[in-house]
């Protein structure tokens, strides 16, 4: 009974039979996927003193990950094969711009009688605010974990809705071809004359119904979104769209919400109309703190491209005030805070409170240092001493980064 859209992350399984069996005997009674990650010893030889990693030398398997333990990915890894033994969806996740390469695993989680993906298990604190990216078992190509969250809704589609949906989005994406090709529906294979043609708001309409029939149709809402970072909505089509994102996902679905909306928004020529719809996304955002630190970024940079200087730097001073451990976001709104200072006044000291407010509020990391340098607190610890050097405040800026330095 599971739908296509969710099977398709248990059937790709990268081990051969005799470890799924393995799993299964293993793990039947213990089906919960969190605690399969977890439950892997991490092998801090290797990550830190190079030497070989035990479970490579005795030859690489699932058995083997439980018996001598791993790196990220190898939990991530042992996590995500292990659920798809047992028949639950599960994606090995890693993060999208720390070198560093840690990876979690995402997986579906039962609760009463709904379902939800859940992409927290093995997600440092360093990479709350980092989206994660995962492989799509149908194209290889790599996505956010944003697009497959809103994959959990098609337990409530109907199969035929699904299907009916899939199929408008077929020829939604036959209709962009043909006017590539600045050709019209080929008139020989209808039985009656063509009731569209092939401009943007017929593909619209069919894209609109098959969101009807299935919110959890991706592919409809990405077509949406490339259609306006290419320019090509109307005032009244973004109107339309962004409605329908607010009523078929919105709160229930934050982060596939702000990524398909985000390319609409910034599309709009009107700054007071962009601050609107801004808004309108912060609200449902309100629960996730990265998401709301990166809306409140989108509509800073609105308003400095508006010329409305004065309301960026509250934005920006909003957003870190907030949001300070909120992953990217808070770290960028400081580094657009200093530039906007040095452009107007120059004046660095204007800025030390906040760098050391922000820096207190984040919470200092208890992992090493390979993966805490991702965190907040030492992004914006840096970045703190650097401006107490050039305020020629050396012996603060000093003990600021003998702190930082205890990670090691």
């Amino acid at each position: 009974r599971m739908p296509t859209e969710l099977l398709m992350f248990v059937v790709d399984t990268v081990s051969p039979t005799s470890e799924l069996a393995w799993a299964q005997s293993a793990y039947r009674r213990r089906p919960n996927v969190a605690d399969r990650y977890s439950e892997i010893r991490y092998d801090y030889q290797h990550a830190y003193q190079g030497t070989p990693k035990r479970v490579t030398q005795e030859g690489f398997s699932l058995p083997n990950i439980k018996r001598y333990g791993g790196v990220c990915a190898d939990q991530a890894h042992f996590a995500a094969e292990v659920g798809k033994s047992l028949g639950v969806p599960t994606a090995y996740t890693r993060a999208n711009n720390a070198s560093s390469g840690h990876a979690w695993v995402g997986f579906l989680e039962a609760g009463g009688r709904a379902a939800a993906w859940n992409f927290q298990t093995g997600r440092y604190s360093g990479y709350q605010g980092i989206q994660g990216q995962l492989q799509c078992p149908q194209t290889d190509r790599w996505i956010s974990d944003a697009e497959v969250t809103i994959l959990d809704r098609t337990l409530a589609v109907a199969a035929d809705d699904r299907l009916a949906a899939a199929a408008l989005v077929h020829a939604a994406h036959r209709l962009t071809q043909l006017r590539r090709q600045a050709r019209e529906l080929p008139a020989e294979s209808l039985d009656h004359d063509p009731v569209r043609g092939t401009g943007v708001g017929d593909q619209l309409d069919l894209l609109r119904a098959a969101v009807e029939l299935n919110p959890a149709e991706r592919r409809a809402w990405q077509i949406v979104a490339s259609l306006a970072r290419k320019g090509e909505l109307s005032r009244d089509h973004m109107k339309t769209w962004s409605d329908a994102v607010f009523r078929l996902i919105g709160k229930a679905r934050p982060d596939f919400a702000v990524e398909v909306l985000e390319p609409m928004i910034a599309s709009i020529d009107d700054a007071s109309e962009q601050t609107k719809l801004w808004g309108r996304l912060f609200q449902i955002c309100k629960g996730r703190d990265d998401l709301a630190a990166r809306v409140l970024l989108r509509n800073a940079l609105c308003f400095e491209d508006a010329g409305k200087h004065s309301k960026a730097a509250d934005s920006l001073i909003a957003l870190v005030e907030h949001y300070a451990d909120a992953g990217p976001p808070a770290v960028r709104a400081l580094d657009q805070l200093n530039r906007m200072v040095r452009e107007n006044d120059g004046r660095g000291d204007r800025l030390l409170k906040i760098y050391h407010d922000a820096w207190t509020a984040t919470d200092k990391p208890r992992y090493a240092l390979e993966f805490a340098r991702w965190s907040n607190w030492y992004q914006i610890g840096v970045r703190y001493a650097s401006l107490l050097d050039a305020e020629g405040r050396s012996a603060d800026a000093g003990r600021v980064r003998r702190e930082l330095e205890r990670l090691n």
